[in-house]
């Protein structure tokens, strides 16, 4: 809300103007976020299944899960330290960086057929 005070002509106030923004749509759309990312990251952090998430362009692991870290007895400070490539043999390290490369090309190319499927 913003409010300003208008004055007369002997400098006293006599009206105040004002504006006031209804955000209720965008609070919901907060707290739907909010509970979405909660859902989420309960299904990732739960999920009996080792999982991780890397960051698509340098390979760095930013997570994993439970189920990760008991079956492959990294601790969570040497995981966070590590790139995709460091958790296969040397002989896997090019064709895993390869493969990484070859699908965030394929996610650049879907995102930016999408992209220009929507302006048009």
């Amino acid at each position: 809300m913003t409010i300003a005070p208008i004055y007369n002509v002997k400098g006293i106030c006599t009206q105040l103007i004002g504006t006031v923004h209804d955000i209720a749509e965008r609070k919901q759309a907060e707290k739907e976020l909010q509970e979405s990312e909660i859902h989420y990251r309960f299904l990732f952090e739960q999920n009996p299944a080792p999982m991780l998430i890397y960051e698509k362009g340098t390979l760095q692991l930013l997570a994993v899960n439970e189920a990760f870290i008991q079956r492959y007895g990294y601790s969570q400070q040497e995981v966070l330290s590590m790139r995709l490539p460091d958790l296969y043999p040397d002989e896997e390290k090019g064709p895993i960086t390869e493969l990484a490369a070859v699908c965030m090309a394929m996610l650049v190319l879907a995102n930016g057929i999408t992209a220009r499927a929507m302006a048009h």
